[in-house]
């Protein structure tokens, strides 16, 4: 990052800019407004913010896997799982993955550890 920082550099930090916009962050629409300016501001700033997109990739992943899955077996998933789904932490997913084989109806798979149903 200290080298994309000097004068001489600017091309290159432009290049790496357009990249990782028209790759990376069009996957995170609700993330681009300003990011690609902002993320020079700090050294440690693009590392973190690769950490957090990475999480949200890998739990969208695992969220449309499970859904997947849930078709697969179960038919038709109410709009009310698939938002549980898509805003579950990845205990939670890992929890519904487990139980995914053994789970007899939907209803029993997506009760969560204490026993209550998603709504």
């Amino acid at each position: 990052m200290e080298r994309l920082q000097s004068v001489e550099q600017r091309s290159l930090r432009r290049a790496f800019a357009v990249r990782l916009e028209r790759v990376i962050l069009m996957r995170l629409s609700d993330e681009l407004p300003g990011v690609v300016n902002t993320l020079w501001e700090s050294p440690t700033m693009l590392s973190e913010r690769f950490d957090e997109w990475e999480k949200g990739f890998q739990l969208k992943g695992g969220a449309a896997v499970i859904l997947r899955q849930l078709r697969k077996g179960f038919g038709d998933v109410p709009e009310s799982i698939r938002q549980a789904l898509n805003t579950a932490e990845q205990d939670q997913l890992d929890f519904w993955t487990d139980r995914l084989l053994d789970a007899a109806s939907l209803e029993e798979l997506v009760r969560d550890a204490r026993g209550s149903a998603v709504p």
